[in-house]
């Protein structure tokens, strides 16, 4: 009977290890500082509130509000949206704004209950309540 005689281990080679930590934990646990992320910190753009502030374009719920104020009369959703953007107080991308508006009043009308500016006249009309009139 004969054995198999197992070849020998080849040995790998090992890299020299230098005293460089290329971007390893030091002892303390930072990582060392490379010399853009100090140019960076020195650069940082201001904070918000050196900012300008910017002029907020009003909401749809807002636009419906204004013209709400100029009529007597109860309104639908359709006919708000309509005279919103006749007016060019809003603009939307959407394709049914008027879907958008209806939702939103009823929305706030479940949320804000007494507190809303809005309430329903009737059955797809709408009107202001004295909190929305004071807006």
């Amino acid at each position: 009977m004969t054995t198999a005689k197992k070849a020998p281990a080849k040995k790998t080679a090992t890299k020299a290890r230098t005293g460089a930590t290329r971007g390893r934990k030091t002892k303390t646990g930072a990582s060392a500082p490379t010399a853009e992320k100090q140019a960076t910190e020195a650069h940082r753009p201001p904070l918000m509130a050196e900012e300008k502030t910017k002029v907020r374009k009003p909401s749809l719920l807002d636009a419906a509000i204004e013209v709400m104020k100029r009529q007597s009369e109860p309104l639908g959703a359709k006919d708000i949206t309509v005279t919103v953007l006749n007016l060019g107080l809003w603009s939307g991308k959407g394709k049914t704004p008027e879907a958008t508006l209806y939702s939103a009043m009823i929305r706030e009308i479940a949320n804000k209950g007494e507190q809303a500016r809005f309430k329903k006249a009737s059955r797809g009309r709408f009107e202001l309540t004295e909190v929305g009139m004071e807006d």
